[in-house]
């Protein structure tokens, strides 16, 4: 059984459509330390990105209104490549990172129960 379309009985507006409010982003921006940018912590490579030493979700970030500000010992530097094996747990920092580096992630990981090693470690014990 062949249907046909609902014909309209009066012509649709023309206009700007509705109004629509400029969406919110989901996290608030972080302000990065300046000091921090450097070679990758690994092999050396000069194009970093920075690297959270333990989740994000797991830092005290000072938090203002509208954006939260990274401490410099929260972060290291890592090439793109080194960076997502470290996300993957597939890459050790333990022997790389400042003793003040260290102190940040082991704190953070005693206030939220997690294991310093294994995060640290590559997921290693």
């Amino acid at each position: 059984m062949k249907r046909t379309p609902i014909a309209r009985k009066t012509p649709m507006k023309r206009g700007k459509g509705p109004r629509r409010s400029p969406t919110k982003p989901s996290q608030p921006k972080r302000e990065w330390p300046n000091g921090k940018r450097g070679p990758c912590l690994v092999c050396g490579d000069p194009e970093t990105q920075l690297a959270h030493t333990v989740g994000r979700a797991y830092q005290d970030d000072k938090a203002t209104k509208r954006r939260k500000v990274v401490p410099a010992d929260a972060v290291v530097n890592l090439c793109r490549k080194h960076h997502a094996l470290y996300d993957a747990r597939r890459l050790s920092l333990l022997g790389l990172l400042t003793f003040a580096e260290l102190r940040n992630a082991v704190r953070a990981c005693r206030k939220w129960g997690i294991d310093a090693r294994r995060r640290l470690g590559g997921g290693r014990s």
